[in-house]
Order: structure tokens, then C-alpha cells, then sequence
């Protein structure tokens, strides 16, 4: 399962976010990776705690998730 590797996620955020590794320093690639795999760690953490086992909780995450990328589009 191709898409479940970190490393295909990762080129997958990069181009969400219209990032190319090519125009990056190495320290910027080295400190932007270090946090999207921080933020898939916690949101691993969070499924396996079971908080985001119910539609309720994943409504609610994927709202918080929306109003954060908002407000950063709209600074």
C-alpha cells in the first residue's frame, strides 16, 4: 500500500501545499518534514487513544483542521 509510506505522503503534502523539495535548503526540508511526520504521529496517537473513533470526533478534528488552513490562507 503505496499510499500508506511516509515518504509518498510526504511528495503528496508537498505538492498540496505547492512546496518542491528542488527549491528547498536542506534545513527547510529537514525541519518541514520533521513536522508533517510530528503531525501524523499525533493524529496516529489520537486514533489509537480511540478519540477519533466516532463520526462525532472526526467531524470535529477535520472542522478544526479546515478553520486552521482558513486563517492561514486568509493571514
Amino acid at each position: 500500500m503505496e499510499d500508506l509510506n511516509i515518504e509518498y505522503q510526504w511528495l503528496f503534502y508537498l505538492n498540496k501545499v505547492g512546496l518542491m523539495q528542488s527549491d528547498m535548503p536542506p534545513q527547510q526540508i529537514k525541519e518541514t518534514k520533521r513536522a508533517f511526520v510530528a503531525g501524523l504521529s499525533q493524529s496516529f496517537v489520537l486514533l489509537i487513544e480511540g478519540k477519533l473513533q466516532d463520526e462525532n470526533s472526526l467531524d470535529t478534528f477535520n472542522k478544526s483542521i479546515q478553520e486552521f488552513w482558513i486563517k492561514e490562507l486568509n493571514s
